[in-house]
């Protein structure tokens, strides 16, 4: 028989859940890499998982990444088929308070993953997560595979250099690792750290009168924006295909951060007007002339990604993906979801 089984790092999160029913779907087992923390089976944290319905058909080793030896051990009770590394220290604003947390949880450990794989499962195909922050130097531009990276935040650096990692035991090996560029991909299930899930689900807490005002950061900018569920199945096709390069996974089309939050309002039905001062914005609800979205200074970023737009040429042609769910039907998706849940 043959050996198909997956190892997910961050499989709690947006993107590994979504990856692990596709995998299951597809006949694999699925092993969910847990960091110890108290009560990880909490539904807190795997609340994903069981929607997906999938929680009881998982199996789970609970582990620090950065114990190499624990790591290695683990690898050679399985030998997985597959490694899916999602999981890292996300927040671009706390990597920058936290620059040896997020060098640890970043590099560290996917250094931990690549070696241990060199000295005891050379034939596991591994797929690491990467960002597309890792372009964050540059402004109102589109960017492919051969782009030189410009990562300016402590989080962008950390997944530059995992990538460089990469391409290094890529010229003296025959591992077989893959990487993928991800551009924004938001879905039900994004964390509450994220710009889509702030905004939906402080809308679906005004709409319902629990909250009355929410400060955001700069609305004007334009991002690569698509849906997370289909960045899986693209995940999984560079997994299944193993073509030991890197993929954009991107949609290629840009979004004013301002049409994500229009597009929220309009699927609510709340009527507002847009009051503009310079790169700041507030919206204003028309029924209670009140300002219930504003644009604070303190909230905007050093670097961000304006305007950046991912080319998925490469991909839609070695394997024939690309994202079709554009932004209006995401934030309906989203906001569905959070009027669903929020009690």
């Amino acid at each position: 028989m043959i050996n198909k089984t997956i190892f997910i790092t961050g499989i709690n999160g947006q993107d590994g859940c979504y990856l692990a029913k596709n995998a299951l779907d597809n006949g694999f087992e699925v092993i969910g890499l847990q960091r110890p923390v108290p009560n990880y089976r909490t539904d807190q944290i795997v609340y994903r998982l069981k929607e997906q319905g999938i929680f009881d058909k998982l199996k789970f080793e609970v582990l620090d990444l950065r114990d190499k030896s624990k790591l290695k051990n683990l690898i050679k009770k399985y030998k997985p088929s597959h490694f899916a590394h999602l999981g890292s220290q996300s927040s671009v604003k706390k990597s920058d308070n936290y620059k040896k947390l997020t060098e640890e949880s970043n590099f560290q450990v996917s250094k931990n993953i690549i070696q241990n794989l060199d000295e005891t499962s050379r034939d596991t195909i591994f797929f690491f997560a990467s960002s597309a922050t890792i372009y964050e130097g540059y402004q109102d531009t589109t960017v492919n595979e051969d782009t030189k990276p410009l990562p300016k935040t402590t989080y962008a650096k950390s997944k530059y250099n995992t990538q460089q990692l990469i391409r290094e035991k890529l010229d003296d090996s025959d591992l077989q690792l893959n990487t993928g560029i991800l551009f924004s991909h938001e879905s039900e299930y994004r964390r509450p750290n994220f710009f889509s899930k702030k905004i939906t689900e402080f809308l679906i807490a005004y709409y319902l009168g629990k909250k009355d005002c929410i400060n955001v950061g700069d609305l004007f900018i334009k991002r690569d924006i698509g849906y997370a569920k289909e960045y899986t199945e693209g995940i999984f096709k560079v997994l299944s295909k193993n073509k030991k390069t890197d993929y954009i996974l991107s949609s290629n089309r840009l979004y004013e951060l301002k049409e994500f939050v229009d597009n929220c309002l309009n699927i609510l039905n709340i009527k507002y007007e847009i009051i503009e001062e310079g790169s700041k914005i507030s919206y204003l609800d028309v029924n209670k002339n009140y300002k219930f979205i504003v644009s604070d200074w303190s909230e905007f970023r050093e670097f961000d990604l304006r305007g950046i737009k991912g080319d998925n040429t490469k991909i839609k042609k070695d394997l024939d993906w690309q994202p079709k769910i554009k932004l209006e039907e995401i934030c309906k998706l989203m906001i569905n979801y959070e009027l669903k849940t929020t009690k």
